[in-house]
């Protein structure tokens, strides 16, 4: 954002609080008018205590009468409204509060508390045990391979080999 843009979101937010606090400060006297009726308003059951008072002092001349002050009726009033009647407040049965047994209460007695089992003790190993031997493999040793000789090798043929004679015992 550039410095302009700056400027102009802030006039913007200073009009918008200008015109509110006058909004607020304009509905402030409407406020105070409405507290002010409202704590001068006379009280709607004065009227009937003021007539059903009895004078204190007994006149001595002239004994007079109170009479009610007429009113006023604007409009006839029927006797016949078109809804029902307002229904009864609910007011529920009392609750009767008897002597009930409670349940027996199970309080547990202090008992002692459980030993502790000790750690088996090293039982120490046999001894003269013979050990059986498990025998070990050893590797046999190559045969050596006779020492090359100079002698040649007689030349392949395709007659076989004489056979071998075992002598017998």
């Amino acid at each position: 954002m550039s410095q302009s843009d700056i400027e102009i979101v802030e006039r913007r937010r200073t009009f918008i609080r200008v015109g509110l606090f006058f909004v607020i400060i304009g509905t402030m006297p409407f406020y105070l008018l409405g507290f002010i009726l409202w704590g001068t308003t006379p009280d709607p059951q004065a009227e009937t205590r003021i007539a059903t008072q009895t004078p204190q002092t007994t006149p001595i001349s002239n004994p007079t009468t109170t009479t009610p002050l007429p009113t006023l009726t604007l409009l006839p009033v029927s006797t016949l409204s078109p809804l029902g009647p307002t229904p009864g407040q609910f007011i529920p049965p009392p609750i009767i509060r008897t002597n009930t047994p409670l349940p027996p209460v199970f309080i547990p007695t202090s008992t002692t508390a459980p030993t502790l089992t000790p750690f088996p003790s090293a039982t120490p190993f046999p001894t003269n045990t013979n050990i059986p031997v498990i025998p070990t493999f050893t590797p046999i040793p190559p045969t050596p391979l006779p020492p090359p000789s100079d002698t040649p090798l007689p030349p392949p043929s395709d007659t076989p080999p004489p056979p071998e004679t075992t002598a017998s015992p």
